[in-house]
């Protein structure tokens, strides 16, 4: 029994309560989601892209935050059957009683498999569930020095079975973790390299590049993408007389006003046509980011030709870089004017040689096409939930 006072947020916590416990209870499902929101952002498609591959099994999907927008709802609800936590999810009095709740759902299933990313409240769970339950969690980046996830993970290394990262530098980043915590190399076994998805077209489409260049920087407004290098980027360029336009597509309306005049801003875009349309219009993608793991925005843009200039972060380098003929990348500066300047520098020399741009573009739509295909996104999720489904009941 939960004892509290009677103010409107108990009795609106205590419906809600309600609400899912009867969802709860008719939850059949042995597929079960652990994510944090399905608003607007690159790891929330990919996450809605994982449910797709197995919506036939009926898994089940918790949200567990309050998202600031709809973004990628329809699709979540598409794929699964979807239960949202909001305060039970978040607030610290409520979370044990819900992550319990949750776990003995799990619990009463035949071969139960648990997958989350970016959720301390998969974690929690895990201290309710039976150990024939298989837990499975995905890293798209890792954050070093903000204390992500895969920090606060550490206490659960070993009630992990499987641990999914999106490139090999993010492993190598684990295995240094690991170490430095005197935790065994040997769970490193339960590590799998599963790239996301791109739909990329059939043939090479762009036409042509001219000048003037356009310039294109998708993301949400938030301080690890650093958004204000871009519109330093932006304004720098015009005052220099560069053949740049630049597109900014996400939240980012209160910069309008003294940027205007040198940027276009479109505001979030969560239609896929509408934004595929975009980066067919588009000459180049930036990348500012402080962290990454190889993002969505990136594969999207390449797909169609669009050229990347990026920040050296995460597993990018591996695949992106002049003598790869793939892109350009720029240090990872902590100074945003000298790092506004270093991408201005690379910008400027692509305004004077158009023809290696064409040979970039051409060289980066054909690695999307060949790594990044839906086919093995598809072939390697099913696998992996396949063989947890049946053989987690010999735990």
């Amino acid at each position: 029994m939960i004892k509290t006072k009677k103010t409107k947020g108990t009795i609106v916590s205590l419906l809600s309560y309600g609400k899912i416990s009867r969802d709860l209870k008719k939850v059949n499902s042995n597929i079960f989601f652990v994510f944090p929101t399905y608003q607007i952002g690159g790891a929330e498609r990919v996450h809605a892209e994982i449910m797709a591959v197995v919506a036939d099994q009926n898994p089940t999907c918790i949200i567990t935050e309050e998202p600031k927008d709809g973004g990628f709802k329809q699709d979540f609800y598409r794929a699964a059957k979807v239960i949202e936590l909001k305060r039970w999810g978040t607030k610290k009095a409520f979370v044990p009683i819900m992550a319990k709740k949750i776990a003995e759902t799990i619990n009463r299933q035949d071969k139960p498999v648990v997958f989350g990313c970016n959720a301390e409240f998969m974690y929690k769970i895990t201290d309710y569930l039976d150990k024939r339950v298989e837990v499975i969690d995905l890293t798209h980046a890792f954050t070093p020095n903000l204390m992500g996830m895969e920090f606060y993970s550490l206490p659960y290394v070993m009630r992990i079975d499987r641990r999914i990262t999106i490139g090999r530098k993010t492993q190598e980043d684990y295995r240094d973790l690991y170490q430095k915590n005197d935790i065994s190399l040997d769970y490193m076994d339960r590590f799998r390299i599963i790239p996301n998805q791109v739909d990329a077209p059939n043939d090479y489409v762009k036409v042509e590049i001219k000048l003037p260049l356009k310039v294109i920087f998708v993301s949400r407004n938030s301080p690890e993408k650093r958004p204000g290098v871009f519109l330093k980027i932006a304004k720098k360029s015009h005052e220099l007389g560069l053949p740049l336009d630049f597109i900014m597509v996400g939240d980012f309306e209160e910069h309008r006003a003294e940027y205007g005049d040198y940027i276009n801003f479109t505001g979030p875009v969560t239609d896929k046509t509408e934004l595929d349309s975009l980066y067919r219009s588009s000459d180049i993608i930036l990348i500012t980011s402080v962290l990454e793991g190889f993002p969505m925005i990136l594969l999207e843009g390449m797909a169609v030709g669009v050229v990347p200039i990026s920040t050296d972060v995460g597993d990018i380098p591996s695949l992106i870089g002049e003598k790869l003929e793939t892109g350009f990348l720029v240090g990872n500066l902590d100074d945003e004017e000298k790092l506004a300047d270093a991408f201005i520098k690379v910008l400027m020399g692509c305004t004077e040689n158009l023809d290696a741009l064409g040979t970039f573009s051409k060289t980066a739509y054909s690695l999307v096409k060949k790594e990044f295909s839906s086919e093995k996104f598809i072939e390697n999720y099913r696998l992996l939930f396949q063989s947890f489904c049946k053989d987690n009941g010999s735990r």
